[in-house]
């Protein structure tokens, strides 16, 4: 289950079905802003796409290892947050993943978080 931006639990859907590309409405409204807050600013629109939202249950990301024993290092679910954090994520991630340090504190990011006992 995915979540809606006022936390509402909703149906994933298909990534396909996700619409890339923008609407009349949508165009028009960057257009305005932009002639708005970048005045001498050409308001023309070169590239645009759109990429669905990825989320765990709890909002955090997820950030180490499927296991003790596994070969698969996560680093995902970071809408919201990833772009803020993304150095610090990166850093703790190349880390881990190449076994160069473990980082201690981060229980709220573990994907063993999610597994029932």
């Amino acid at each position: 289950m995915g979540r809606t931006d006022g936390g509402a639990q909703k149906d994933n859907p298909d990534p396909a079905s996700v619409p890339r590309e923008l609407t009349p409405e949508e165009i028009d409204k960057v257009t305005e802003t932009v002639t708005e807050f970048f005045p001498g600013l050409t308001p023309t629109i070169v590239r645009s796409d759109a990429f669905p939202d990825l989320f765990t249950e709890d909002r955090h990301p997820l950030l180490g290892w499927l296991d003790q024993k596994s070969r698969v290092y996560y680093a995902t679910g970071f809408s919201g947050k990833g772009f803020k954090m993304a150095t610090g994520y990166g850093h703790i991630a190349a880390h881990e993943a190449l076994g160069k340090q473990t980082i201690d504190g981060l229980d709220f990011v573990r994907p063993d978080r999610f597994k029932t006992r």
